[in-house]
């Protein structure tokens, strides 16, 4: 529904779009409601709401001028880790737990701020790619004035193995990017598959590492003491 007022003086409109039972290959996402109005000068006002399967919410403005920018607060409220194969793209499989968070996201469209933090509440997942099964312990992503900070954020191996990753993604804009991190991982699992789950890289692979890396996206930096473990067997196309 489009509501249109003062066409000729100054034209305001309001625009409301529902979907029920909105899909996405073979996932339901939940009902979405969509409201949008230029009640406010210069801007859209937003209300974006998920519900069901998944819930998230997003509102504010997106301003037109002086200069194109966001001001928005966006809400995770929970999305279901076993709902999610589809949308992506089948990489992530037998998914359990969910992701939580909210997000502030405000300035310009090319470099929005974007503060908050990503909630993973007893969550695990089979990846495709590599057919291993990682588990999350209810632990937090950071988005802070620097970029993005994993405090000793840590996967589980289906045999209960550790890699631990601490540091910080510095960004500003999300365009450019460097790195300070710091993984470790003790006899970790890191891959479990076969030619039928990726014909070009497969096997098991058992890990026991140091690996700092640092530079940035041109030109990344990665040092690494790296030791094969007994049971290990790799194949590479």
């Amino acid at each position: 529904m489009v509501d249109v007022k003062d066409l000729v003086a100054n034209p305001k409109f309001e625009a409301n779009l529902n979907v029920s039972k909105l899909r996405y290959q073979k996932d339901e996402l939940g009902d979405l409601s969509l409201l949008v109005n230029n009640n406010t000068a210069n801007a859209f006002e937003v209300d974006a709401r998920l519900k069901g399967v998944h819930e998230l919410r997003a509102s504010g403005f997106y301003y037109t001028a002086p200069q194109s920018a966001l001001d928005l607060v966006v809400n995770i409220d929970k999305i279901d880790l076993k709902e999610v194969e589809s949308v992506s793209l089948g990489q992530i499989r037998q998914g359990k737990g969910t992701v939580t968070g909210q997000f502030t996201v405000k300035g310009e469209l090319t470099a929005p701020k974007v503060l908050g933090s990503l909630k993973f509440n007893d969550a695990g997942f089979n990846v495709a790619y590599i057919n291993s099964y990682f588990t999350i312990p209810t632990q937090e992503i950071t988005f802070n004035n620097e970029g993005v900070r994993f405090n000793d954020f840590t996967l589980i191996d289906s045999l209960g193995k550790k890699a631990i990753i601490d540091g910080n993604i510095y960004t500003t804009d999300f365009k450019n990017v460097r790195f300070g991190l710091d993984i470790t991982t003790n006899n970790f699992r890191a891959i479990n598959s076969t030619a039928a789950d990726n014909d070009m890289i497969y096997g098991t692979v058992f890990l026991t590492s140091t690996i700092k890396v640092r530079g940035d996206l041109n030109q990344p930096d990665v040092n690494m003491n790296v030791k094969i473990n007994k049971g290990t067997k790799f194949f590479y196309a």
